[in-house]
Order: structure tokens, then sequence, then C-alpha cells
């Protein structure tokens, strides 16, 4: 009997990974998530130790899937894997698109600073890739986050950085006054005030109907509040603006880390 035990065939990698993609398939059908994506991920290391690394990829990708349900920081662990996967073969298109999505569900879960190394990963892949639009895409959910979150000098360099290879190309999809708003608005919080102006003035230089425009206008009063610590005027010009044009949410928020920040002035 020890003698039948001992002498068993050990299993090749390709069988451990066609039970565990069995086991899985089971444990889905049972509504066990987590026993899916774990077995699923066993299957996927299997794949990679006979160097099936189209198969591994697929199964990490799928492990990811089904672990964002339970357990996001799992999730997180195994699509980045997948990705470096992708960076390995060479396949940095593939790579970006996962990792772009990672970014998602890294700022959906309120993983900030993860979430803003998936998209600079993202951004600069694609740019390698010469997928630009895809590229300042990201960049540009980098500097969202990055502003609101204690970058917000890099934040204004790259909305500059961006709008300036924009300028010319209809299909960018942003206009010089959303970049512009977004970068002055970005060097406030940071409190670098001569830089929103300089900001300001560099973007009226790119884009003159910019220049004559309301918005332009509203900056103006906004970087002299927020300059002179006048909370009302900041107040009231923000309000105006809103009134006149719908304000996004980024510039909301944005607009109460300022508002935060001259408050706190006040109590000096």
């Amino acid at each position: 009997m020890c003698l039948s035990w001992f002498s068993r065939k050990k299993r090749s990698p390709l069988e451990v990974a066609v039970e565990e993609v069995t086991n899985a398939n089971l444990a889905l059908r049972n509504n066990d998530a987590r026993t899916a994506a774990t077995s699923y991920e066993k299957a996927a290391k299997a794949y990679g130790e006979i160097n099936q690394t189209s198969e591994q990829s697929k199964y990490l990708l799928e492990a990811a899937r089904i672990y964002q349900s339970v357990d996001i920081n799992e999730a997180v662990r195994v699509m980045s894997t997948a990705i470096d996967g992708f960076v390995i073969q060479g396949q940095l298109r593939r790579a970006a698109t996962h990792a772009s999505n990672l970014a998602e569900i890294c700022k959906d879960g309120g993983h900030f600073s993860q979430a803003m190394y998936w998209y600079e990963k993202a951004a600069t892949w694609f740019e390698q890739e010469g997928s630009t639009l895809l590229s300042n895409k990201s960049f540009i959910a980098y500097a969202d986050i990055a502003a609101l979150n204690g970058e917000p000098f890099r934040a204004a360099e790259i909305y500059q950085k961006v709008a300036e290879k924009s300028l010319g190309t209809p299909s960018a999809g942003w206009t010089v006054k959303e970049y512009c708003e977004r970068a002055v608005l970005s060097m406030l919080i940071a409190k670098e005030f001569a830089q929103a102006t300089q900001q300001r003035l560099k973007f009226c230089s790119w884009d003159r109907v910019f220049e004559s425009s309301p918005e332009n206008a509203y900056l103006e009063r906004v970087i002299h509040a927020v300059a002179g610590n006048e909370l009302t005027q900041f107040e009231n010009a923000m309000f105006q603006w809103d009134q006149e044009s719908r304000l996004s949410d980024w510039m909301v928020s944005a607009s109460l880390i300022i508002k935060k920040q001259m408050s706190d002035e006040e109590l000096l």
C-alpha cells in the first residue's frame, strides 16, 4: 500500500491546469467566487510552468475579474501579475490597456496612489506604442487624481504638457479652456499663485478665443481672490461661474480644497 502511494504518477502541469479550470468552473456554478478565482490562479501558474503564456494570461485576468467581487486587493495583485507578463512578452499595448483598467479599479476602490501608478504606466506604454490619444487620456486621468491627492504641481505640469501636444488636434477631446481651468486650479491648490497666472497667460497665448472667454475672466478673478486670501470673493466667483457654466465634479472638488486652505489661513 505504501509502495502504491509513493509510486503514484506525479501530475503534469498541463493536467493540473485542466483540473484547476474544471474546479473553477464548478465553483462558479456553486456561486463560490473566491474558490473559483483561486483555482483560475492555480491554473495560470501551471500554464506558466510550461510556457503557455497566452493561457496563463487568460486565467490570471479571469481570476482578477472574479476577485473584484470579493477582494479588491487580490484583484489588484493578480491583475498586476498579468500586466507584468504582457510587458515581458513585449505586448505593451495590452499591458497599457489592462493597466488603465486596473487604475480605474483602484480609483473606484479609493486606492488613489495605486491608481496614479497604473495610469502613469498606461500612459507611458501607450505613448511608446504611438497611441497619443490614449496616452493623453491616461495622463489626464493621472493628473485628475494627483491634483486632489497631494501632487497638484505635477498635475498642472501634465495638463500643460498634454494641452501643448494637443494643439491643433480637433480629436484630442478637450479644449484649451478645459486644460487651463484644471492647470490653474492645480497651481492654486499648490499655493503657487504667480505660476497660476503664468499658466493662464500661456494658455491665452495658445488660444486667442479663450483669452476673451468668460472662463478666462473667472480664472483671473479666482487667482486674485486666492492670492489675497479673499474667501468671500473666491466663493462669489466660483458661484457665478457655476451659474453661467455648470462646474464639473473635479472643479467642485478642487474648489473645496482651495476653500479649506483659505479658511485655514484665516485661522492663523
